[in-house]
């Protein structure tokens, strides 16, 4: 049995088989000798692609997460017309008549760096939005195919290096049980749909071990622990304390919606 801690950012206990999965820009290689007005042409295609694909993403999330969480999309589309963003794809393809997906890159690259740099975690955590929504475009103008796909697994762990509100809403819609990554931030769109979808997830856990990789682990989002291959007494104390936890949420959920108070005005205390 082996404990590995983390941060957490959303309650909850969760078992399951430890599956990797890699975040990160698609890598792009610099072609020269294109031609610059085709090239706009084919980055032009993918944002038109990429801004209905975040909208078909707003309008899932609105059914399983509700409308405020959905705005992060809506925020993605805003980003994706930045007029900065835009002109410095263009203006690198002009430059260097190189590939849409190289320029691509390069305008992911400025932007993630320029939020990085900030002090305001809000701020540096746009640059998870940026490798998002560039990991799009860069899909659909090598594939022509959506970024986001839904993996096919199940009672899985999910532990990442990275964490981007696409990969967040894949991974609710597969079900999986629980999330971990090596880098995150609380206040990441991420984030927030993972507290939003009341995924089990942590945050900041070391640097993984590719050995884990299909060991049964439990989650635990309340003292920010990933347990691996714990033992039988260990796996009964959780499952009570996730018992007890699911207890207190009907309860709380069930006095909140109580419509006949409310009509009434008259006042609900909460006692957990």
């Amino acid at each position: 049995m082996k404990i590995i801690k983390g941060t957490s950012i959303s309650k909850g206990i969760a078992f399951g088989n430890i599956h990797f999965q890699d975040v990160r820009l698609p890598e792009t290689k610099m072609l020269t000798g294109c031609n610059p007005s085709d090239e706009i042409k084919r980055f032009n295609k993918a944002c038109a692609d990429t801004l209905n694909l975040l909208q078909t993403l707003y309008e899932r999330t609105i059914h399983i997460a509700g409308e405020t969480d959905a705005k992060i999309f809506s925020i993605q589309q805003m980003m994706l017309h930045d007029s900065d963003y835009v002109k410095t794809a263009i203006r690198t393809i002009k430059e260097n008549n190189c590939n849409a997906e190289y320029a691509v890159t390069c305008a992911a690259n400025k932007f993630i760096n320029f939020f990085m740099g900030m002090d305001n975690e809000m701020m540096r955590s746009k640059s998870a939005d940026i490798i998002d929504i560039s990991s799009h475009l860069i899909k659909y103008l090598t594939t022509g195919h959506r970024f986001i796909e839904v993996p096919k697994i199940k009672n899985a762990l999910i532990i990442s290096n990275f964490f981007i509100p696409s990969q967040v809403i894949g991974l609710s819609i597969a079900s999986v049980n629980a999330l971990a990554v090596v880098d995150g931030m609380k206040k990441s769109h991420a984030s927030f749909l993972a507290r939003r979808l009341e995924i089990p997830s942590l945050i900041n856990i070391p640097e993984f071990d590719d050995s884990m990789d299909g060991k049964f682990a439990s989650l635990d989002g309340f003292n920010g622990e990933i347990i691996i291959e714990p033992d039988e007494q260990t796996v009964e104390s959780l499952k009570k304390r996730q018992q007890r936890y699911e207890r207190i949420k009907k309860a709380m959920n069930k006095a909140v919606s109580n419509q006949k108070l409310l009509k009434k005005k008259k006042k609900v205390k909460l006692i957990a």
